[in-house]
């Protein structure tokens, strides 16, 4: 545990900030894992605590950033103590809420584990003091603090628990007699936490809400992704990375081809040049090789098996050099090429 003169030293405390300030500027995901073990020891001293509350609250407040970043790779009830303090998204440049609670809750594989941990975090939302916004709000007759808490209050009573569209989100954010004058940093800080609680109200046991991104082929030929029911074109980088690998895996077939028929006969040639040894979906077969009965030992190019391994080799690029998680990517993406 680091000694209590170390921790309030101003200018180790002046490093921690930049630190952060640097992890947050950059979505240094390895990184905020790393500062985060620190972090931890500093605020589980008693001594600082007890002694130096004022600088005890700051270590709290960097860890509760750190946590945000690195949230897809931290404990489930990590996870929960940080949305207790939900506040502090609002001061993480660029910060997409949604996206890194859908990456963490990816990695859970029972669905309705995932439900309970949503149910968790808009209970503790629910119970959120933290001031929102400047003015006070109505509820009801009564005029109250526009905390988190209160704003959803507000919300659900007006629109329901059951899933809300986007339109009559909307609707609510414009013309709602607590939302008209709003600022327009407040009223998107209320949109960030109202569509963050119709997130929190579905289920991932339904298809159009589970959190996981399936890769598809679309008709076209390309690769695609299926995400919450819809689908979306690729990203530019994983497209690349699709072509790429398809690329590869053709030049290893025309090699082992050539090993396994290094002189054929005019006829032999002539009958293979009917064959499609590009094609994506069927595994190619030389006409020599069914007269003999013999089995192509050929790589056949499963698409999405290829755009998966694009999209694990650009998750690869998120972890530090020497971490436990992009090890483990990059082994899988090895078995991966291996078992195509």
């Amino acid at each position: 545990m680091p000694k209590i003169e170390n921790l309030i030293n101003q200018q180790f405390l002046d490093n921690i900030d930049n630190l952060v300030n640097e992890i947050i500027s950059n979505d240094d995901v390895g990184s905020a894992q790393g500062l985060l073990k620190g972090l931890n020891s500093a605020v589980n001293n008693e001594e600082l605590k007890r002694k130096y509350p004022d600088i005890y609250k700051k270590y709290l407040l960097n860890k509760t950033k750190a946590s945000f970043i690195c949230l897809p790779l931290i404990d489930k009830e990590d996870v929960v103590n940080a949305f207790s303090d939900f506040k502090v998204i609002y001061s993480l440049e660029n910060y997409d809420v949604i996206l890194k609670l859908d990456y963490f809750l990816s990695s859970i594989l029972d669905l309705k584990e995932r439900d309970t941990i949503k149910q968790k975090i808009k209970d503790v939302l629910l119970k959120n003091s933290s001031k929102l916004t400047q003015n006070d709000i109505l509820i009801g007759k009564i005029l109250q603090k526009p905390t988190i808490a209160n704003w959803l209050k507000d919300y659900y009573s007006k629109l329901g628990l059951n899933p809300v569209d986007n339109v009559k989100l909307r609707q609510y954010l414009i013309n709602d007699e607590n939302t008209k004058t709003l600022s327009s940093e407040d009223r998107n800080n209320l949109e960030i936490l109202l569509t963050l609680f119709e997130k929190l109200k579905t289920s991932s046991s339904d298809i159009k809400n589970v959190e996981d991104k399936f890769t598809v082929i679309l008709p076209n030929g390309k690769v695609g992704s299926f995400v919450r029911g819809n689908i979306e074109e690729p990203e530019v980088e994983v497209e690349k990375l699709f072509e790429a690998i398809k690329k590869e895996l053709d030049l290893e077939n025309a090699e082992r081809r050539k090993t396994e028929a290094p002189n054929p006969s005019p006829i032999l040639s002539a009958q293979s040049a009917e064959v499609n040894v590009s094609s994506l979906s069927t595994p190619t077969i030389s006409k020599q090789s069914s007269i003999e009965n013999k089995p192509t030992t050929e790589k056949v190019i499963d698409p999405a098996q290829a755009a998966r391994i694009a999209e694990m080799q650009k998750m690869v690029e998120q972890y530090p050099a020497e971490s436990f998680e992009r090890k483990a990517l990059e082994q899988e993406i090895e078995r991966m090429k291996k078992a195509v």
